[in-house]
């Protein structure tokens, strides 16, 4: 009797697939982060272009003064700005500032443990 070689054959290619499939996820999963921390980078030109249209269709009656507004900071959120609001009611787009850490973090050693303890272990009050 000759023995059919087709199911053995069937869990191979599934086991492959589940494998490939597996991979594929795991290679994505690790990749994305990479995506996800890309710096922002303020570009006027694209600002300007975007605000002067919105600009345009507010001046010909097109759209409401509210709306208006809300153009003016979609503009500066796509052109990577960040959007900041004025005490008279206005708006104004700007370059996100540089988040550079200039303090250091301190060391378990330097951190206070309770009240009235010191950050250094040779200054604690006695």
């Amino acid at each position: 009797m000759t023995r059919s070689t087709a199911r053995p054959r069937r869990k191979q290619i599934a086991a492959g697939a589940i494998g490939a499939a597996t991979a594929a996820l795991a290679i994505g999963g690790l990749l994305q982060p990479a995506v996800s921390y890309a710096e922002k980078v303020f570009d006027q030109a694209s600002y300007d272009k975007c605000a002067i249209a919105a600009e345009k269709r507010w001046v010909l009656k097109q759209t409401t003064d509210a709306l208006f507004a809300d153009e003016l900071k979609f503009c500066c959120q796509r052109s990577g700005g960040v959007w900041t609001v004025s005490s008279t009611g206005g708006g104004s787009c700007r370059a996100e500032t540089a988040t550079a850490e200039t303090s250091q973090v301190p060391l378990p050693s330097q951190v206070a443990t309770g009240p009235g303890q010191s950050t250094l272990p040779d200054l604690r009050k006695g």
